[in-house]
């Protein structure tokens, strides 16, 4: 006798489930997509045809053959993906599934702020004096950063620490270091990174501290007039020979 078995039609099976889900985000750059078929294909001769794309009409095959799956890699962060899936029957016959989405996870980054320190101490500063600095760099991002952070009073760098590094999720002081003003008046003062290359650099935004912040120079004092003189004003019998000595202040 002769025995009939039915044969599935491509169009008989439905495509869902996708991996990554429809819309997903926050999705990793290299990584697996898969997607289920409905009845189970059980075995039967069907392939299919992944597209993947930045646009819907965009996409490209990256799959052809069988297997419900397909490992992708080195995706861009950040971007919206589409995608779609075309199955095929041994006779040629195909059903296409819907187009999916999704979108991957942003690259990771440092994002850098003040994460505190005591600056020069004091905002009066007087011309021609030393003065310390101390800095504390704050990372709360994900990612390491290294590069150069300066003290800037406009165009001019005050400060400069070269060759700085502050892990994810870190807070660094950096060295301390000491400048010396050469004029007076009032001076607005920003920290900046600048991460490798050349450039002006990006100011550190200030988080619970102050950046920029302003700093006032003023002229060394006069000193004031000598006072109490060693012979003392109007003394008498002072030696012939001895030591004469005034204060001032400063002295």
């Amino acid at each position: 006798d002769l025995h009939s078995f039915p044969t599935r039609r491509s169009s008989d099976l439905e495509m869902s489930s996708p991996s990554p889900s429809n819309g997903a985000t926050n999705v990793p750059t290299s990584g697996t997509m898969s997607w289920s078929t409905s009845p189970n294909d059980g075995g039967s001769s069907i392939s299919y045809d992944l597209y993947l794309g930045k646009t819907s009409s965009g996409m490209t095959l990256h799959k052809s053959g069988s297997g419900k799956s397909y490992s992708y890699s080195n995706l861009d962060p950040g971007q919206k993906y589409y995608w779609k899936v075309i199955v095929y029957n041994s006779s040629g016959k195909s059903t296409q599934s819907s187009t999916w989405s999704f979108t991957t996870a942003e690259a990771p980054k440092p994002n850098l702020s003040i994460g505190g320190g005591t600056y020069f101490n004091t905002n009066s500063l007087t011309l021609n004096k030393s003065y310390s600095f101390n800095i504390k760099i704050k990372n709360s991002g994900n990612a390491s950063w290294s590069g150069s952070i300066f003290l800037k009073n406009g165009s001019t760098n005050w400060i400069e620490w070269y060759n700085v590094t502050v892990g994810a999720g870190s807070t660094v002081t950096l060295p301390t270091k000491s400048y010396t003003p050469t004029s007076t008046g009032s001076k607005q003062l920003t920290l900046y990174y600048q991460t490798g290359g050349s450039g002006s650099g990006t100011a550190i935004p200030a988080g619970s501290y102050s950046n920029p912040f302003t700093v006032t120079v003023a002229d060394i004092p006069a000193p004031t007039t000598p006072s109490s003189p060693s012979p003392s004003n109007g003394a008498t019998n002072v030696p012939t020979s001895g030591t004469m000595s005034w204060s001032t202040s400063p002295s």
